[in-house]
């Protein structure tokens, strides 16, 4: 299975919107005491954070956005692959998925804005047992899994170590 990948040869890639602030949401809770250093326990252990973004979209793709979001992204409960611009000028790939409905602000004659609010994973996402794949090729094969990541789908990859794992 392939992971879902946001439509950018039909759709674009987003630009960040005037005021644009990386919100990171907390990822632990504290509770305060009557005495002594608040408790705080680890609530969510892969922190998100909000985007928002925008898209300049012409009536072809405000439609197929539209209708993106209603089936491949489940009106914004399924999780895909972006590129937004978290660092300054360059793209980096995140897993993300879209937050509430964005509104759509008519802009010139033909054209409209899409103020989309992306919920990004704050941390690296890593797959279930790269960090067993990385322990058993060493420090050599940290530079390989690291190409690796670069691609949607690591199962190949995976195959070929499963072996050795289970003895």
């Amino acid at each position: 299975m392939t992971a879902k990948t946001w439509p950018e040869a039909i759709l674009g890639r987003g630009v960040l919107r005037d005021g644009f602030s990386y919100k990171r949401q907390p990822a632990i809770e504290t509770s305060p005491m009557d005495s002594g250093l608040a408790r705080g326990r680890l609530f969510n252990s892969n922190p998100l954070a909000r985007v928002p973004c925008q898209f300049v979209f012409d009536e072809f793709q405000c439609q197929f956005f539209e209708a993106w979001l209603q089936t491949v992204a489940a009106r914004g409960a399924a999780w895909f692959y972006i590129y937004l611009p978290l660092e300054g000028v360059t793209y980096r790939k995140v897993l993300a998925r879209v937050v509430g409905e964005p509104p759509r602000l008519p802009r010139g004659a033909l054209t409209m804005a899409a103020q989309i609010e992306f919920e990004v994973h704050d941390a690296l996402v890593l797959p279930d047992g790269i960090v067993d794949v990385v322990l058993e090729l060493g420090a050599a094969g940290a530079q390989q899994i690291v190409a690796a990541l670069d691609t949607p789908m690591l199962q190949p990859y995976f195959d070929a170590y499963a072996p050795d794992f289970g003895a």
